[in-house]
């Protein structure tokens, strides 16, 4: 396939398509949500936390130094991401020409990936490294006949490598990943790509250790997983994430993907992405035995491999049947509707799952100088092992310890311990329920002021 050099439009497109469409997404539910990147939000004084790597942490610690919050830091991801489409839709026109930019613009609109690219998760950080890093090294020349490589441009492939590097401290996939590239480079100056697993090796030997904004460990389910695997378990979240790949339109994408490598494969990066696809599809799979569940976030990753690889073929198609270019662009427009009427509806259920504690805020900080005592709604997330505490900290700048103080985080503690830090809050909030899901928040307060013990 010839390949051409796109030009600036469908770049610009693209970023500007992304941005518009997750700014839209946090106008509609401006506060963080779901799990661990409450935690992630909890733990921003801190570049390590838990054992998560420390990429994106370095993202939200930088944004929350310079005084920006919740709301602040989700543009900040989001702009981030949004500059990564950018550098896929480059890529595409680096692999299959001006018109792979153009559809590729529009098929990084899957609605998953717009929900969870634009909140504090790693998918969209690690997919705008992986597009940059292939842009750049296509653009120095890899992929070319032996004669054209001569002439790459060194500075862009040393960039190339620095940007491969950084995958290992954003997702443990991404050390595979790397020596993917160092196959497809087949040159002793890409080793400078091993930088960022050897900076994760230094920090391992050093013992340094993250830190932990609550009780709950997520690595809990991996530590254990050779005990606690079940194969029916397995198959049954499975057959939940087809079903979450058939809704999205997720299956269609991978499908045209899948093809589109075959139709294309001689093309320049293909081999590539398509060995990192199947590795991710591979470690997707791991990924539901850990978490014992099927979610969304899984999709993000594959799509946004497949949409890139699809976008060639699709491209392919284009200049070689015109007869079909109508059909094709009715089916982008359908494409980019679908992924922002599924992004919607997310971010929508999940704002109604942590609706009662953003309405527990809304009366917590009307009162100004109240410490409080918190006995939160419990069995939320993954294995029901979350609770409301998570939210309330995840979505604000209060500090359990000490603006708050939850009651179940401190069950293992003396009842003197516990007593003396009852002691130091003047106001309550607590789960009134039923059936433990359906109820709300009592909150109360007083004038006392808390002790200074």
């Amino acid at each position: 396939m010839e390949s051409a050099k796109p030009g600036p439009r469908p770049y610009v497109l693209a970023v500007a398509l992304a941005f518009a469409a997750r700014v839209w997404l946090i106008w509609r539910f401006p506060n963080n949500y779901a799990l661990d990147g409450w935690q992630r939000w909890a733990g921003r004084e801190h570049l390590l936390v838990q054992d998560w790597l420390p990429g994106l942490q370095a993202v939200i610690w930088l944004v929350a130094h310079l005084g920006g919050g919740v709301r602040v830091t989700r543009v900040a991801l989001a702009a981030v991401t949004s500059l990564g489409v950018g550098a896929g839709a480059a890529a595409a026109g680096a692999i299959g020409g001006r018109p792979a930019a153009w559809i590729f613009a529009a098929l990084a609109a899957f609605g998953p990936t717009l929900v969870w690219t634009g909140v504090l998760y790693q998918e969209g950080l690690y997919a705008s490294l992986l597009y940059t890093g292939l842009a750049l090294a296509l653009r120095g020349g890899l992929g070319l006949s032996a004669v054209r490589q001569r002439d790459r441009p060194a500075r862009v492939l040393l960039a190339a490598d620095l940007v491969f590097g950084l995958l290992p401290l954003v997702r443990y996939e991404g050390w595979a990943v790397v020596f993917c590239y160092l196959a497809w480079r087949r040159d002793a100056s890409s080793l400078r790509a091993l930088w960022g697993e050897g900076v994760w090796a230094l920090v391992k030997i050093c013992g340094l250790r993250g830190a932990y904004p609550s009780p709950v460990d997520y690595f809990e389910d991996w530590r254990h997983i050779a005990s606690t695997f079940d194969p029916h378990t397995w198959l049954g979240c499975l057959v939940d994430l087809g079903d979450l790949l058939v809704r999205s339109g997720g299956l269609a994408l991978l499908a045209v993907g899948l093809a589109s490598a075959g139709m294309c494969w001689r093309a320049r990066g293909i081999p590539l992405l398509t060995v990192v696809l199947v590795g991710q599809l591979l470690a997707t799979l791991g990924w539901i035995a850990g978490l014992e569940g099927a979610t969304q976030r899984m999709l993000v990753l594959p799509a946004g491999l497949a949409a890139l690889i699809a976008s060639v073929g699709a491209a392919e198609v284009w200049m070689r049947l015109p007869r079909l270019r109508a059909l094709i662009s009715a089916l982008l427009v359908v494409w980019v509707g679908l992924g922002l009427w599924t992004a919607a509806e997310t971010v929508d259920r999940e704002h109604a799952r942590v609706r009662p504690e953003i309405m527990a805020l809304g009366r917590m900080q009307a009162c100004k100088d109240c410490v409080w005592w918190v006995v939160p709604r419990t069995g939320l997330g993954a294995q029901g092992r979350d609770d409301g505490c998570e939210a309330l900290q995840g979505m604000t700048h209060m500090v359990e310890g000490l603006q708050f103080w939850c009651e179940p985080w401190h069950q293992a503690e003396p009842a003197d311990a516990i007593a003396v830090d009852r002691a130091k809050t003047n106001g309550s909030v607590r789960w009134s329920s039923v059936d433990g899901q359906n109820g709300q928040y009592v909150v109360q307060y007083d004038a006392a002021t808390p002790s200074a013990d």
